[in-house]
């Protein structure tokens, strides 16, 4: 509560803004094989470990910020052959980071339609931060003179360009391998595309603008 949002230390010149399904797994495992963690712990467990982050108090002007983002509906995808179609023994998933009673509830595998019309109702504050949009973990960065946004494809070589050496991107050790066969995008009806469009706009937006500056 008393850091930048989102906000990781990668080495002395350069922050790290965490976004969950972009190569989120890797680069905290890439962090921790450079020892720049809090707490020593295999690098094949990024969610278990501690990471320097910066208070509020000091300031982050002169630092250099990086991101990654990918596909919005990609991501997606990747969210639910994680959290529904892997999820043998839990059952279903529900999109709220809260599951109010008699108002939240879990989808399934045949139901996805319905999980997407549910996400796009669903406040933002009140959405799992796997499924809210890349945007709202880089908003309050925007501005900032040194933040630089790439495609997660750049992740492997811009970690080596600024000194975080590890294997390429993905590692199989740490990343949760799910076929794409499962699910994926062609097996959105129309209807669900386009919600999911308007729903990461400011996404693909970015998205956009990064691909241009390739």
């Amino acid at each position: 509560l008393l850091s930048y949002p989102n906000l990781i230390n990668l080495n002395k010149n350069y922050f790290y803004i965490d976004i969950p399904k972009s190569g989120s797994s890797f680069i905290k495992s890439s962090i921790i094989q450079n020892g720049n963690s809090i707490i020593k712990i295999s690098n094949k467990y990024p969610h278990s470990a501690l990471f320097k982050r910066t208070f509020f108090i000091n300031s982050i002007k002169h630092k250099k910020i990086i991101t990654f983002i990918r596909d919005p509906i990609e991501r997606f995808c990747s969210v639910v052959r994680e959290k529904i179609f892997l999820n043998k023994y839990l059952g279903g998933f529900s999109p709220s980071k809260f599951n109010l009673p008699f108002i939240d509830r879990e989808f399934y595998s045949f139901e996805i339609e319905e999980l997407i019309k549910k996400i796009d109702k669903l406040p933002i504050f009140r959405t799992d931060r796997h499924i809210i949009p890349q945007f709202n973990f880089i908003k309050h960065y925007i501005n900032h003179p040194n933040f630089e946004i790439f495609h997660s494809s750049q992740i492997t070589n811009k970690l080596f360009e600024i000194g975080i050496k590890e294997s390429s991107f993905p590692n199989k050790e740490i990343s949760l391998q799910t076929s794409k066969e499962i699910f994926n995008k062609n097996h959105l009806n129309l209807e669900s595309i386009q919600i999911l469009k308007n729903y990461y706009k400011e996404d693909y937006d970015i998205l956009k603008k990064v691909r241009n500056n390739d």
